[in-house]
């Protein structure tokens, strides 16, 4: 299944390629993915979907902000979020894929 989603934090649309998931979650579900466009195509990603109706305007606004203070992190010891957009009725964010 192949979804496009703006991501904040990144320029431009990305196209995310759902591979399988990995995990049902607390809240959603974690996938693997993979950026299926742009100059990173065929990297793995991970990818949590959050359904929106779990969520208040709130939460989504609170995430919103959070997302973009994640997206400008760096450090070598945490996971860098790649973005987060709203799709279909879900909340998604992409962030690095660590095995393991």
């Amino acid at each position: 299944m192949k979804s496009t989603a703006s991501l904040a934090g990144n320029a431009g649309e990305v196209v995310v390629q759902y591979e399988r998931q990995l995990s049902p979650a607390v809240i959603g579900s974690i996938w693997l993915g993979r950026l299926a466009s742009g100059s990173e195509t065929g990297r793995l990603v991970t990818i949590r979907r959050i359904p929106l109706d779990l969520l208040s305007n709130e939460d989504l606004e609170r995430v919103r902000l959070g997302a973009g203070a994640c997206a400008r992190l760096r450090s070598p010891t945490i996971v860098k979020l790649l973005g987060v957009a709203e799709l279909d009725g879900e909340l998604i964010s992409v962030s690095e894929y660590l095995a393991g």
